[in-house]
């Protein structure tokens, strides 16, 4: 893990991880008794959504729809152990590194995540590799993939290879179950642990799940240009922040908020940012969409919150 000199080297506030000792059968109790956000008023669920929750200035049909496309690439992450490499202390400091006292533990752990690269393979790649999904883990004929997902995420949600390795993630979890799709974990791809973002990849062999994630992909693209180009002029004054999240392990949900301020060093081509968007337990690692702001078009993750706001991991040119 290289890591610049020139990052700001602590964490700000606590971690969002949530961590569930009772397993899938407490986050139903850990959601109903929240004490951060009682009731979760600040939430709104994904398929109800319309431009009537954005500000009047936001009422738009195409920064509506970039949401819906962030929530179809927003995943659960549900882990199921702490690796034992995991620091006391963030390296050069010493601030408390969140999941310490849990190092060896098989606890559950939740977070969010999002696709950020999509990769189809070729008919050569497909024949050197076997997907790692649930049906072909244990099936004697395994299909080859039909593509890589990268996925973003903080790196307190997914420390190591170690955990990785024992973490589902879960799309299409906004109402019920039925319809989710799960893959597994496959390889760390890069990670930082200062600046607090993790990027992993997965495989899939469902051909209508990855033309979906695909197609939803290069939309999201297609439209950040557009949106960036309508609301770029608005950053410096109502400084929009959405959040797409699984909070408690629970279904997706929507925040609206502000961001507040980045936080950069000088000379740096990193950043974090700070903002007031509704969070809790479950919301590490999720996508911070501040509308029109360019700089952070793929590169910043919820990474915690304190009394003063949340702040964003680190992100920018240089880890983008």
């Amino acid at each position: 893990m290289n890591e610049p000199d020139d990052l700001l080297k602590y964490f700000t506030g606590k971690a969002e991880a949530e961590i569930c000792e009772g397993g899938e059968f407490e986050l139903d109790k850990l959601y109903e008794n929240c004490s951060k956000n009682p009731g979760h008023a600040g939430f709104i669920p994904v398929e109800e959504l319309t431009l009537d929750h954005l500000p009047p200035r936001y009422r738009d049909d195409d920064l509506l729809e970039i949401v819906r496309c962030i929530s179809t690439l927003t995943a659960l992450l549900i882990g199921k152990y702490s690796s034992e490499r995991r620091p006391q202390f963030l390296p050069k400091t010493r601030e408390a590194y969140p999941g310490f006292e849990s190092r060896g533990d098989y606890s559950l752990k939740t977070g969010t995540g999002r696709v950020r690269r999509v990769q189809r393979y070729s008919e050569r790649e497909k024949q050197k590799l076997v997907c790692n999904c649930d049906e072909c883990r244990f099936s004697e004929n395994p299909k080859t993939p039909v593509g890589k997902l990268e996925i973003q995420t903080a790196t307190h949600v997914v420390f190591d290879q170690s955990e990785l390795e024992r973490t589902t993630c879960v799309f299409f979890y906004d109402k019920g179950q039925s319809s989710t799709v799960k893959l597994r974990g496959q390889r760390i791809v890069s990670v930082m642990t200062l600046g607090d973002w993790c990027r992993f990849s997965c495989l899939t062999c469902d051909v209508s799940f990855f033309d979906k994630i695909y197609k939803t992909w290069k939309k999201f693209d297609d439209l950040l240009e557009i949106i960036n180009d309508k609301y770029d002029e608005f950053v410096d004054e109502d400084r929009l922040a959405i959040i797409v999240s699984h909070p408690h392990g629970k279904q997706k949900q929507v925040s609206i908020g502000q961001w507040h301020k980045a936080l950069n060093e000088a000379d740096s081509v990193h950043s974090k940012y700070s903002y007031y968007t509704c969070t809790c337990p479950g919301s590490s690692g999720a996508y911070v969409y501040m509308v029109g702001e360019r700089f952070t078009t793929y590169c910043h993750v919820h990474s915690c919150t304190s009394q003063l706001g949340s702040y964003s991991s680190e992100g920018g040119l240089g880890a983008a």
